[in-house]
């Protein structure tokens, strides 16, 4: 018994010690930024069909103008932790497991206007460590799909954002890798939510593969994030 109630305070410490999450207001998104993690962990947007329809005129922004990495000027600098040089070198020492720099919210939702872009395409704070495969495929057949609603449906409610755990960490240096990324789509009422595996056994190619529903999403993101204010 005692060691139970011991393994059951150790749960809850290191559960709870993911949520020194302060806040980071954009222009476009919102970011709730997690001290220990170091990270953003749950961002936040709108994606409207002006913004899509944007996308499809001159005002696109293309990525080789945003292409530096720049910290997040809106977080204390002794949080900024996560640069280029973490993914170039990660992918030096691990040629067979290709990581990329994985947006939070996405660039191609955010390509319409240009501080949009350059604030989602290289923060920190919109940036976390994603498999490349998973990144290339599955979660971007599944962005593109909630930016393809906003042709016809506006002011959709978009929460995104990563899962990493301090209780069986995986990390590259002192960075820590989420295990899994997710995304909830509010349109008209109608809630639809995504959870993808993080890592090379995730070779699926359809986000049909990740969809789950939004309770069990819920239930999934607060044994990670026990006080995380959800907002959905």
């Amino acid at each position: 018994m005692k060691k139970l109630s011991l393994f059951i305070a150790l749960f809850i410490a290191l559960g709870a010690s993911g949520q020194h999450t302060i806040e980071i207001k954009h222009k476009y998104y919102t970011v709730q930024f997690d001290t220990v993690f170091c990270q953003g962990i749950l961002n936040h947007y709108w994606q409207t069909t002006a913004h899509y329809n944007a996308l499809k005129t001159t005002a696109k922004v293309d990525r080789k103008t945003c292409a530096a990495f720049t910290q997040d000027p809106l977080v204390p600098k002794r949080f900024q932790i996560v640069s280029q040089v973490d993914y170039n070198s990660y992918n030096k020492e691990n040629p067979t497991h290709k990581i990329n720099v994985g947006h939070i919210v996405p660039f191609e939702a955010m390509a319409f206007d240009p501080i949009a872009a350059k604030e989602t395409m290289y923060f920190g704070s919109n940036t976390s460590f994603q498999d490349g495969f998973e990144n290339q495929h599955q979660w971007a057949f599944t962005e593109k799909g909630v930016l393809d609603d906003a042709a016809t449906i506006d002011s959709i409610h978009v929460y995104t954002g990563v899962l990493i755990s301090l209780s069986h960490p995986k990390k590259y240096h002192n960075i820590f890798i989420g295990d899994y990324y997710f995304k909830i789509e509010i349109k008209k009422g109608v809630v639809s939510a995504w959870l993808a595996v993080n890592d090379s056994s995730n070779t699926s190619t359809k986000p049909s593969d990740a969809a789950i529903s939004i309770d069990k999403l819920k239930a999934i993101i607060l044994q990670y994030y026990p006080r995380l204010q959800l907002g959905f």
